[in-house]
């Protein structure tokens, strides 16, 4: 089965695909929930609200990913992105 990821390595290396659909999912898990914390209490139409849920969503994930990188890297080569 071949997945489209905008990343053609992705049907090469299963841990890229992994990575791929596991924050898609988490990407999912967090959008749904913000979408239910929102949407009784929110004045934006449905779509300004799926965007503004779309977009805090990807700000959360982001640094999702970039939290579990600074600390494979700490952890496995003793590196600091931070500094």
């Amino acid at each position: 089965m071949l997945n489209f990821t905008g990343d053609p390595r992705a049907n090469e290396w299963v841990g890229l695909t992994a990575m791929h659909t596991m924050f898609v999912r988490e990407h999912n898990r967090i959008a749904e929930f913000l979408y239910k914390a929102t949407k009784s209490t929110s004045r934006l139409t449905d779509i300004q609200l799926e965007e503004e849920i779309f977009q805090k969503t990807r700000r959360i994930v982001a640094a999702e990913i970039q939290v579990s990188f600074a600390s494979i890297m700490l952890k496995n080569f003793d590196f600091d992105p931070v500094n």
